[in-house]
């Protein structure tokens, strides 16, 4: 039988106010973990966060721009010239140049200053 995993927000005080919720919403029978979400407290701590986020979506971008090549390299020699091979190369083309303009990006040059 398969296994899903799911995943929401509740609001409580304590994490057994949670617990509690959850075991009256899903029953005895399912299992769960729970997990207190961080929230990000600092604007140095909110920029951690967000370049954390951008690294993922750079390796998003690195991942189609590869699936992209690897899909134009296998267009037969004859169909290189096609309609479709335009737009895959269109598509690799527009996800180097982001690619590219991601690799410019320096969250490091930040320094917020101190409250006094």
């Amino acid at each position: 039988m398969a296994q899903y995993e799911i995943s929401f927000k509740l609001s409580a005080s304590r994490q057994s106010a949670v617990a509690k919720r959850l075991r009256a919403m899903l029953g005895p029978d399912v299992s769960f973990s729970i997990q207190k979400e961080r929230t990000a407290r600092s604007r140095g701590d909110r920029l951690s966060e967000a370049e954390a986020s951008f690294e993922d979506a750079k390796s998003t971008v690195s991942e189609l721009k590869d699936e992209m090549q690897e899909w134009m390299d296998s267009i037969p020699e004859n169909l290189q010239n096609g309609s479709k091979a335009n737009e895959v190369q269109e598509a690799l083309d527009a996800l180097e140049s982001i690619e590219g303009d991601m690799e410019n990006i320096d969250f490091g040059s930040v320094n917020f200053p101190g409250m006094y």
